[in-house]
């Protein structure tokens, strides 16, 4: 009996911990100003060093969130560059989020099955704004073709991995469950097995300047409401959970990450910083 109290004790907690956040979101995106169809390079710069640096944020403060190195947030990181760039002016039509999904190994041993950035409409291009790559001694904003080079050097030298471009409400793809190898349909995004195909409801994007040879898929907006966790002011099955996740079974608790994250945005904008 007190087993059952304290669970339900504990989801209505998270489920108060979502609402709140995703409250604070969606006034966050409802409030911005919309002018500019591209950053400049000073702005990107500006966008980089907040989140790098930023108490939550920062890659020096996973371990706190993330002890167990499981969830890496660097869709938390990415969120955060969406919500600045909305607050410097950004349209959203000028703000995407680049997703890498695949078997991402840096070794024999798999280290993520996605990877997602904040990529934003410069004077000139394209940029990811992507603190993680600082790991890998790259403390800069990158064009979009170097990004993808980049993380397919480091986790997906063989080039099986696929990108997609989606609207920046996506948080994650949907991870509610992965199957094993010998149990992939080929039917769902998560699945090694997966082509995007044009008939399936994905284009290839021809507005972002990529080497020859890559791809950027962009999931048709039923693709993406199927296959990716959104924010959502309608709730459903697909809908982004700001309290935790939910992966075969075992629930990975996000320990207030976003909780913290949108209340430090709200009181200090990543834009009051020029």
């Amino acid at each position: 009996m007190l087993a059952t109290v304290l669970a339900g004790a504990c989801h209505k907690s998270g489920e108060i911990v979502h609402q709140q956040a995703k409250a604070e979101y969606l006034r966050l995106t409802a409030q911005a100003t919309r002018a500019s169809q591209t950053l400049t390079s000073v702005q990107i710069k500006s966008l980089y060093r907040q989140v790098q640096s930023h108490p939550v944020l920062s890659v020096d403060r996973l371990a706190h969130y993330d002890p167990t190195g499981d969830i890496g947030f660097c869709f938390g990181r990415a969120m955060a560059v969406h919500l600045g760039a909305l607050e410097m002016g950004l349209a959203p039509e000028s703000i995407r989020k680049l997703f890498i999904i695949g078997d991402l190994k840096a070794g024999d041993k798999t280290d993520w099955r996605f990877h997602v950035t904040t990529v934003v409409r410069g004077e000139d291009g394209w940029y990811a704004i992507d603190p993680f790559l600082g790991r890998w001694s790259i403390g800069r904003p990158v064009t979009v073709d170097e990004w993808t080079r980049r993380v397919r050097a480091a986790w997906d030298k063989h080039g099986k991995a696929f990108l997609y471009l989606t609207w920046p409400d996506a948080m994650t793809p949907e991870i509610h469950h992965v199957a094993d190898a010998p149990a992939e349909t080929g039917g769902e995004l998560m699945e090694l097995s997966f082509r995007p195909a044009p008939e399936r409801g994905f284009h290839v994007d021809h507005d972002i300047t990529v080497r020859s040879g890559e791809v950027l898929w962009v999931p048709d907006a039923r693709m993406q409401a199927r296959h990716f966790l959104m924010v959502k002011t309608s709730e459903d099955e697909h809908s982004f959970d700001f309290a935790g996740l939910s992966v075969n079974g075992t629930y990975y608790e996000f320990n207030n990450y976003f909780a913290d994250l949108l209340d430090s945005l709200a009181q200090h904008p990543l834009a009051a910083a020029r």
